[in-house]
């Protein structure tokens, strides 16, 4: 069974999948792509199927979409004749050409002016939907999620759009050696730079919390290329993809409201902090308040539980790398506990684990200690 994406409402929250193939004892697929659109938070689902899937396929559609959680379900057999989507997003994506050596999929996503309020979770969501169609891993999933993330973070915040209708437009191609990001905007023209070190010494010690993004994704692309297109800043990059080893590990793809939970120790100087959600451009000025609460109430070691936090930009990891030489320089210091797969390899990269304690739990805090 093969499923493409026809359509998404980010407003409603709703998915249009097709099928080209007989759902008859082949629906493991369906399920398990509709148990994702329902950890990300699409609950209104439309399956197009073929003209010629009997009545008893189409029931047991129905039913599979009620065992999932699906809350507003239906079925077509053709999609509709002009498509619409939350203002003023459009997107598509293409079968893989049959007959061709190197199966792939292509998908293409536009942004306009209307949207900007909202994009970067639209965004985090059109790759999140995009990668659990295929399927890519977790470890795949992150680093392509926090590459366009990261682009249209310095798109909105760095465009300086003239253009009457700025836009942004994104397409994914996937293979199955590699996945390929073609990212355009019509923003002013953007020079950047290719970085693939940078002192994260220096970020900590000069209280820095900004300035990651383009390394961030310098260190994860394995090819990567800018430059200005007419109109368009373009920026191409490419993921190899390695599918062996976490293909089949639960992910965790809550959309939930971030929140972050202030968890008292056993000694007053110190404290876990639990954020829970995306730390994102979004989100880091609620952990940021959360750090200079504890450092106003004179807690200067704090605990990190990161067990509950699905992706971190580089606003996120600017914010800690920033705040750590406060703690340091009043005798405290910022301890990393709990990293999921989905962000140890981001931190991998970036060398993090180099300058922060990283445990498992408070008892390997207890050892080290004693």
């Amino acid at each position: 069974m093969l499923l493409a994406i026809r359509h998404i409402d980010f407003g409603r929250r709703a998915i249009t999948i097709e099928t080209n193939g007989w759902a008859n004892g082949r629906m493991g697929i369906l399920r398990k792509y509709l148990t994702q659109c329902i950890r990300v938070g699409y609950d209104t689902v439309c399956v197009i199927h073929p003209s010629n899937m009997s009545r008893e396929e189409v029931a047991r559609l129905k039913a599979l979409a009620r065992d999932c959680g699906v809350k507003t379900f239906s079925t077509r057999t053709s999609p509709p004749k002009s498509p619409k989507s939350s203002y003023g997003t459009t997107f598509g994506s293409v079968y893989p050409r049959r007959g061709s050596s190197r199966t792939e999929r292509s998908i293409e996503f536009t942004i306009d002016s209307q949207s900007f309020d909202n994009m970067l979770n639209d965004v985090k969501d059109f790759v999140t939907l995009v990668a659990r169609s295929i399927p890519l891993t977790t470890r795949m999933l992150s680093r392509l999620r926090l590459s366009v993330y990261e682009l249209a973070v310095n798109s909105i915040e760095h465009g300086r759009f003239t253009d009457p209708v700025p836009q942004i437009k994104i397409k994914i191609i996937i293979s199955q050696k590699r996945v390929e990001v073609a990212y355009r905007d019509n923003g002013a023209e953007f020079r950047a730079v290719n970085r693939s070190k940078i002192d994260i010494k220096s970020q900590i010690d000069r209280r820095r919390k900004r300035g990651l993004g383009l390394f961030m994704i310098a260190k994860i692309a394995d090819e990567l290329r800018f430059e200005r297109k007419g109109k368009w800043n373009c920026t191409d990059f490419m993921l190899q993809r390695f599918d062996q080893g976490d293909g089949q590990e639960k992910r965790r793809d809550a959309m939930e409201d971030f929140s972050v939970e202030v968890i008292p120790f056993k000694t007053p100087d110190t404290v876990t902090l639990k954020p829970k959600g995306s730390v994102d451009s979004n989100t880091a000025g609620a952990l940021e308040s959360s750090f200079q609460q504890m450092i106003e109430s004179g807690i200067y070691r704090i605990i990190i539980d990161l067990s509950s936090t699905d992706f971190i930009s580089s606003a996120g990891l600017g914010l800690i790398l920033g705040t750590v030489s406060t703690l340091r320089e009043n005798g405290g210091d910022m301890i990393l506990m709990k990293i999921p797969k989905e962000l140890a390899d981001i931190f991998e990269l970036m060398s993090v684990e180099d300058y922060f304690e990283t445990i498992d739990s408070l008892d390997d805090l207890e050892v080290h200690k004693s």
